[in-house]
């Protein structure tokens, strides 16, 4: 149901109009580009607030180096990414921006999406800039890893194999909750007519993913260092 509502509200940012910052337009290789360079860019920022920042724990320390130590690979995923034939990608549009798990109300078996000021810590005019609705889309599935990520680090203290056997059951829930997530928005978006298929644009979801995971990081190492652990071993499995 949250990913209908999704696919349907970026249905809805697409009716036409005569306003020329709601208008779609095809995204085109100097898109590609763009969104590659910002990535890079953030990447780079990211891992220099990292490499400076004050870490508590051994366990963290030990992921932050093994990040830092992977620089060169993650610049090379998001140039991979991005090397893609702008055909076949759809358009950009107005989206949310900034859309989580604490950006929907669940009311009677059914989600209602608030807040649209998009992410904070960017200025308004990049918060107003169109572009693929699947940065909605990997804004959720970073919230799904998110949910279990805390569950795991903020659990009931088991240990051994039982600590084990908890999140093995939890990265499955994550898995599934996943697949469910983007069958049931391929579903929606198809019917509303926002696309043909979901994967020839899996590439651009996954750069979306780790644009988001990168925001994530410096947002947590700014606001919530007890929370670093969270992007941050997620951006290592991205790597894996």
């Amino acid at each position: 149901m949250l990913a209908t509502r999704v696919a349907q509200l970026h249905a809805a940012l697409l009716t036409p109009t005569d306003d020329p910052a709601f208008k779609p337009e095809p995204i085109v290789a100097a898109d590609l580009l763009a969104w590659r360079a910002r990535v890079r860019r953030e990447a780079e920022e990211t891992l220099r607030q990292l490499g400076a920042s004050e870490i508590a724990t051994d366990k963290v320390r030990a992921a932050r180096d093994a990040l830092l130590a992977r620089a060169a690979a993650l610049d090379a995923r998001i140039d991979t990414l991005t090397k893609l034939e702008p055909a076949g990608l759809g358009v950009k549009q107005r989206h949310h921006g900034d859309i989580h798990l604490g950006q929907v109300l669940v009311r009677r078996n059914d989600f209602l999406i608030v807040d649209f000021e998009g992410e904070p810590a960017r200025p308004l005019s990049e918060r107003r800039e169109k572009s693929s609705a699947l940065r909605d889309v990997a804004g959720l599935l970073r919230s799904f890893s998110y949910a279990r990520r805390a569950v795991v680090e903020n659990g009931t203290g088991a240990t051994g194999d039982a600590r084990a056997a908890r999140e093995a059951r939890l990265a499955r829930w994550e898995a599934a909750t996943r697949a469910a997530f983007l069958a049931a928005y391929e579903t929606a978006a198809r019917k509303a007519g926002l696309m043909d298929a979901l994967a020839p644009r899996l590439p651009l979801l996954q750069l979306f993913e780790i644009e988001k995971a990168l925001y994530e990081l410096r947002y947590e190492l700014r606001s919530r260092p007890d929370w670093v652990a969270l992007p941050l071993n997620d951006l290592l499995a991205i790597l894996t």
